[in-house]
């Protein structure tokens, strides 16, 4: 930290902690610790803003507490048991430590993960895998200037990056699989029962899914990935995806849980009755299978969301998009924390606060007027706090939506802006010529809600929200 006033946060700031050279921050409710280990030269609203962020999850997780590990069990890397620096009580606390290093290069804000995990003892137990000890390391490239980003909800790009790689701290993606004695014990991760190839060549499933269930009874090999050698280095270094980094998984795979809240919080924001989310397929390793699938990206090393789930491609496992745990930044763009994102901690076994989620309604948008002369502006995921819509003109935000699906736009616009969907941005009429009609009800008024229920076999491409009166009031819709 630099500067002359001392770090807030609703928790204890230690500077120079003991005379250790490290200062240490403990957040109120659930005890995480951050200890800063090698300094990441923070400035102090970067400081705050990471404040800010522990103390979101110790507000979410407040009241957990945990069992000791079993002495002499095997724990990650060799780590040895930690406690809370500040009272020694290991029962109720999570320790990070926070270094960073400096890349201008590869576009990498930030990475974090567990490195030491609890042992109960029993191992068909929630709370089996939760962390006690993990570590982030920032870019220190990005993490100031990302501060001053600041983005419609009024948090800035650095928030939610810290949010994020809190998240892994506590187990998301890291923690859905559990490794004792070379054995995989339990495992969210698998594929879809197939062994299709992944379009980048990582492993031999592109369809990897987080699920609690044991898909129909006894996983079989065709749940599992195969192992894939890529260069690192020049070196060639073997690397597996999911299930298959441990060849001993080939075996019956009982669930921690009979059900999954995550998965229960997923089909409610779909409306679907899947088993499973899908997991990123892309990025490489480090993201692959640790985070949500990030959904429509123009960017081809995401690989693809267009998912098989036991043969169903349409409506198939949709993508989360801006949810906070896929891989992407979305830079200037909130990142909800959602109720799925907080169900993947109720399935690892903690308590957790479900009414501080996000809101994040993937299927709903609020529609509202900027002028006559701009695009429209957009709540995402039925949000109030707006932000500009995509059009060739405009460099805003597009809609994504998936064929199979049912979507609302609410629209706040008033009498005189008609809305349609069409296929020529700013084509204007009552209706326009382009006009889409399938699955279409609602349109022609700026009041009240317009509904899409996007056909199945409708062309993937770009289709637009447009105003009859107004050539520039429009938004971009990318469909797929």
């Amino acid at each position: 930290m630099t500067g002359n006033l001392a770090p807030k946060g609703q928790g204890r700031y230690y500077v120079n902690y003991l005379g250790s050279g490290k200062d240490v921050y403990v957040t109120v409710g659930y005890e995480i610790s951050a200890i800063f280990d090698k300094y990441p030269g923070f400035n102090l609203a970067t400081t705050n803003t990471f404040l800010s962020a522990l103390d979101r999850w110790g507000r979410i997780l407040e009241g957990n507490t945990f069992a000791l590990r079993t002495q002499g069990s095997t724990i990650s890397n060799g780590y040895e048991q930690h406690s809370n620096p500040m009272n020694g009580n290991p029962n109720e606390t999570l320790v990070i430590y926070i270094s960073s290093y400096y890349d201008s290069v590869n576009g990498v804000l930030g990475s974090a993960g567990t490195t030491g995990t609890r042992r109960t003892g029993v191992t068909n137990t929630n709370q089996w895998n939760i962390p006690f000890t993990s570590s982030i390391t920032f870019n220190s490239y990005y993490t100031n200037n990302d501060v001053a980003e600041i983005t419609a909800n009024n948090k800035n790009t650095f928030y939610y990056t810290a949010l994020h790689e809190i998240g892994h701290c506590l187990g998301i993606g890291g923690g859905w699989f559990i490794l004792e004695s070379s054995q995989l014990l339990r495992s969210y991760r698998v594929g879809a029962g197939d062994n299709s190839i992944n379009p980048l060549g990582l492993g031999d499933s592109k369809n990897l899914f987080y699920t609690c269930s044991a898909l129909g009874g006894i996983r079989s090999v065709s749940d599992f990935g195969s192992s894939t050698t890529l260069t690192e280095d020049g070196v060639p270094v073997t690397r597996y995806i999911g299930d298959a980094a441990f060849q001993a998984a080939r075996i019956g795979t009982s669930s921690l849980r009979g059900d999954s809240a995550a998965v229960s919080a997923y089909n409610a924001a779909f409306n679907l009755s899947l088993t499973a989310i899908p997991l990123e397929n892309g990025r490489g390793f480090g993201s692959i299978a640790s985070h949500w699938e990030e959904g429509y990206n123009d960017d081809a090393t995401y690989g693809t969301d267009t998912r098989n789930y036991y043969g169903n491609v349409y409506p198939g496992a949709p993508g989360l998009n801006d949810e906070l745990m896929t891989p992407q930044s979305e830079g200037a763009y909130d990142m909800p924390l959602s109720l799925i994102t907080l169900g993947s901690l109720l399935d690892l076994g903690y308590q957790v606060k479900q009414d501080l989620a996000d809101i994040y309604n993937p299927r709903e948008f609020n529609i509202y007027l900027d002028g006559a002369g701009s695009p429209l502006q957009i709540g995402f995921y039925g949000n109030t706090y707006k932000v500009t819509g995509k059009t060739s003109s405009n460099f805003g935000k597009p809609i994504t939506c998936k064929k199979g699906l049912t979507y609302t736009f609410n629209l706040n616009l008033g009498a005189s802006h008609p809305i349609y969907i069409v296929t020529v941005e700013g084509q204007t009429g009552t209706p326009p010529a382009s006009r889409v009609t399938s699955g279409v009800t609602g349109d022609g008024s700026g009041t009240g809600s317009l509904i899409w229920n996007i056909p199945a076999g409708l062309s993937s491409g770009n289709y637009y929200l447009q105003c009859g009166h107004h050539s520039a009031m429009s938004s971009l819709i990318i469909v797929e």
